[in-house]
Formats: structure tokens, C-alpha cells, sequence
């Protein structure tokens, strides 16, 4: 777990005798500690430190530390020079081993300096697999508000409709140490879309799948958060399109009641779907009247009229349940009804769980 402080402004405006506030916290934690968090591109003023002095053949590099962060005994060793001066050991002992020191000079990865008293450890640009991301984020290279208020107006012809939205670079940023070319990656408060838009993004530029879903409650979800990627994708003012898709869906009436009773307006075959994947955690294919299907030995039906009550009862049974019902032999069952005339003794001699549809029976 760890806290990503972002600074979101540059600008030191503020009122007298008061801290004005720069930065915001991102709390990042990881489910399993198998996964391990990528690098970052290397800019160039990453690499500013890195030169060739000495025209190696490798290209450039900058000092290493030759010296042990620990105290080793058998690492404290002498090292003699060309010129046969003696170089003593630090305190802590080499960060190497004798031999493997040895490996180093002969392959000019470790040289020694101009008098001789020291010697200095390459670290080659080439080597390095991008930049081991910090949680330090400042200097606007992860975004701004500011900026991210210029981008938006750029989407919008002119126009921010979006209050505070995040700038694309500090998603971007995440995205790039977090996900795989592939990954699909969940917004569930999508705002302005800036999510949908880092992901374009990328896959743009390097070729990537990865894909996205939004989640925006709001009333703007259309007219502002799908109009910036629909935008994004085709390209506005001087940012060619990034090309891709989505596709747009809106909520229908809920299933379930604020009360917790079946939505009565629901067509009977969504009922059926959710309470198959509620059952199975698996994709529904429908079947005849009330019954789901079978899986693993356990035979799934859902009595349900919407305008009766209905009753787990011995004709219910012989109905659609029975060997000459047409149905397949199951070893246990779960059959959801209104009411049950069975027993506790007789539904478990019947292999059969019992629920309740949840539905307000007195207005029927």
C-alpha cells in the first residue's frame, strides 16, 4: 500500500496567512502480491545524468555506487591499480565479490578514476527498462488542473462543462504502471470520461487493446462524458483522433425495489437471467416455463406468475419437475415459488431448497 502525492497546481496563489494547498493523495493498494507495478517511459530529463565521457562503445552511463550498504567482512578487500597503487576497502566492504569485481574491470563496466584512488561503477543507459515509478508526483509531469481545464475546453469547443476534471496524463500515468496492453480497466465514477480518454490514448500509441468501462450516474453521461470520447476518438481542434469504439448503454428499471420486492414491470425472462446468474454465476439460455436449467446435478426453477401467487406443491412437481415432465434427472433441486406446501422433511426427502420469491404479496 502506498500514497501517491500528486501536485495538481503550480501556482502558488493563496490569501494571506494560509497554507495554500498544492497537492492531493492517491491511496494505491494491491489485492495479491503477485502483481508488481511497471515502469515508466524514461524522458530525457531522466537522462540528463547520463553521459559518454569516455566514448564507451555501450553509450552512455553515469556512476554507480561501488561500496556496500551492509557490513560484509569478506567483501573487504584490496585493489590494485594499473600502476600497482593499492586501493583500501570502505568501511562496509565492495559491493562485490573479488572475482566478480575482477569480471567487471576486465569488461571496462568498472573503471578506476583518473589517480587512481577510487573506482567507479557504470550504470549504462541501454540497461535500464524505463524508470521505477515514485510516489512523489510533482512539477505538472503527471497533469494539472489547470491543465486538464485547457484540455477539456479544447474537447468542448471552447467550453469546461465539467467541474474539476482530472488531467489526462495523471491517468495515463497510472494506467502505465498498473494495467497490461490488454487490461480492461473499470471507472465507476467516470465523470468527464478522462478514464475512456488515457485509454485511447495509449492504445494509440503503442498499438494496445486495452479496453474500457465507464460507470456515470449523472445526467451528463451522454452529453459529456460519451461526447468526449466520442470526440477523443475522431479527433478535435489539433489532436488527430485517436480512433477505437464504444458502445453506450442506459439503465432500465431496476429488478429489485428500494424494499427489496421483486420490480413487478420487469419482463419475466430478465427475472429468469438474474436469478440463473445469481444461482450459477454462468450465462442463461432459456428454457420452458419456469424452468432454468441444470447444473452440476442441481435442476434450477422459478415459479412465478405476475398475477397469482404461486405454490411449491405436489402438482407443481408432477407438472415440471417429475422424470415424465420431460425434465432432466437431477440429483437435487431449487425451486423459488411464492409459497411451499411441503414440510421441512418433505423437501429435504425431495432433495429440494426452498426460496421465497421476494415480492409483496398482499397487493396481489
Amino acid at each position: 500500500m502506498s500514497d501517491v502525492i500528486w501536485q495538481h497546481s503550480l501556482q502558488s496563489n493563496g490569501y494571506g496567512g494560509n497554507f495554500v494547498n498544492q497537492y492531493n493523495h492517491t491511496i494505491v493498494y494491491k489485492k495479491s502480491n503477485k502483481f508488481v507495478l511497471r515502469n515508466l517511459s524514461r524522458t530525457e530529463e531522466d537522462n540528463k545524468l547520463y553521459k559518454n565521457p569516455d566514448n564507451d562503445p555501450r553509450g552512455r552511463w553515469r556512476m554507480g555506487y561501488c561500496v556496500n550498504s551492509l557490513y560484509r567482512p569478506n567483501l573487504k578487500y584490496e585493489i590494485q591499480t594499473p600502476s600497482g597503487q593499492i586501493i583500501n576497502p570502505p568501511d562496509k566492504g565492495w559491493r562485490w565479490s573479488k572475482e566478480t569485481l575482477q569480471q567487471k574491470i576486465e569488461a571496462g563496466e568498472v573503471i578506476f578514476n583518473d589517480d587512481e584512488t577510487n573506482i567507479i561503477y557504470k550504470i549504462y543507459l541501454d540497461d535500464l527498462d524505463g524508470r521505477v515509478p515514485t510516489n512523489l508526483w510533482i512539477g505538472g509531469d503527471a497533469g494539472t488542473t489547470r491543465s486538464s481545464n485547457a484540455e477539456l475546453k479544447k474537447i468542448f469547443d471552447g467550453q469546461a462543462p465539467f467541474d474539476t476534471p482530472k488531467p489526462v496524463e495523471l491517468v495515463e500515468r497510472i494506467l502505465q504502471i498498473a494495467t497490461d496492453s490488454d487490461s480492461i480497466i473499470l471507472d465507476s465514477f467516470a465523470g468527464s470520461g478522462t478514464t475512456a480518454h488515457a485509454v485511447l490514448n495509449l492504445n494509440a500509441q503503442d498499438n494496445g487493446n486495452r479496453k474500457f468501462i465507464l460507470v456515470e450516474m449523472m445526467p451528463y453521461a451522454e452529453t459529456i462524458t460519451a461526447e468526449r470520447v466520442r470526440r477523443v476518438i475522431d479527433g478535435y481542434a489539433d489532436k488527430p483522433g485517436t480512433g477505437g469504439g464504444f458502445d453506450y448503454y442506459e439503465l432500465g428499471e431496476p429488478l429489485l425495489l428500494p424494499d427489496g420486492n421483486l420490480n413487478e414491470n420487469i419482463p419475466t425472462n430478465k427475472v429468469y437471467e438474474y436469478i440463473w446468474f445469481t444461482e450459477t454465476k454462468t450465462a442463461y439460455s432459456p428454457h420452458s416455463q419456469h424452468y432454468l436449467d441444470n447444473l452440476s446435478g442441481t435442476a434450477y426453477y422459478f415459479y412465478y406468475q405476475r398475477d397469482s401467487i404461486t405454490t411449491l406443491d405436489a402438482d407443481f412437481l408432477n407438472t415440471y419437475v417429475s422424470p415424465e415432465a420431460g425434465r432432466t434427472t437431477a440429483h437435487h433441486y431449487v425451486i423459488y415459488a411464492d409459497m411451499c406446501a411441503f414440510d421441512s422433511a418433505d423437501l429435504e426427502r425431495f432433495n429440494i431448497v426452498f426460496k421465497k420469491i421476494p415480492r409483496d404479496i398482499s397487493r396481489l
